[in-house]
């Protein structure tokens, strides 16, 4: 794994900022990393959003998070009235953390389900192992082969999902019928 990090020398601790994010604020790759690489000066839509960004009776930061097209890195900002980032903060990986914070209500039940169906697969068939048959079942983009026993259309109650093999693929169907996923 390879990620960008702010090291510290010798220090003793680190104190965290309970933070929100009140607006998101895109940039593209050549104006971020302007932006970080000074962060002491004016900036437009620092000065456009200061009315966003103030702190809470509970220490909680109200913040700016600016990101740049095809960075995997943003930066937190506080201005406290300032048109600069009087205070900012390195956030690693930070379009897959809007991505989880975006996620759809029924994406989220979705990947619940979807564990619920792990937990099942490997608590279930994966002890039976009756038949020599070959199935393949993919994740992410990976197969990984099993020996299973699995009958075609099977529906596994209490889960609100149907499990069914077409052509050598597992699908998982929760019983919404406009949401289906091919693993």
């Amino acid at each position: 794994m390879k990620l960008n990090a702010i090291f510290h020398r010798k220090e003793t601790g680190f104190e965290t900022q309970s933070c929100a994010v009140e607006k998101v604020i895109p940039l593209t790759g050549a104006e971020f990393d302007s932006f970080a690489a000074h962060l002491t000066r004016d900036f437009d839509f620092i000065s456009e959003n200061k009315e966003l960004m103030s702190v809470d009776l509970d220490g909680t930061m109200h913040c700016l998070l600016v990101t740049g097209e095809g960075r995997e890195d943003g930066i937190l900002v506080q201005a406290f009235g300032y048109d600069y980032a009087r205070y900012a903060a390195h956030v690693p990986h930070v379009h897959s953390i809007i991505a989880a914070q975006n996620q759809s209500p029924a994406m989220t039940a979705l990947g619940e389900k979807l564990s619920i169906f792990a937990d099942y697969m490997a608590g279930e068939y994966l002890t039976m192992l009756q038949s020599d048959d070959r199935a393949a079942l993919y994740l992410s983009g990976q197969a990984i082969d099993y020996d299973i026993d699995i009958s075609y259309g099977e529906r596994l109650d209490g889960h609100n999902l149907d499990m069914e093999f077409d052509n050598g693929d597992l699908i998982v169907t929760p019983r919404a019928p406009e949401m289906r996923m091919e693993m």
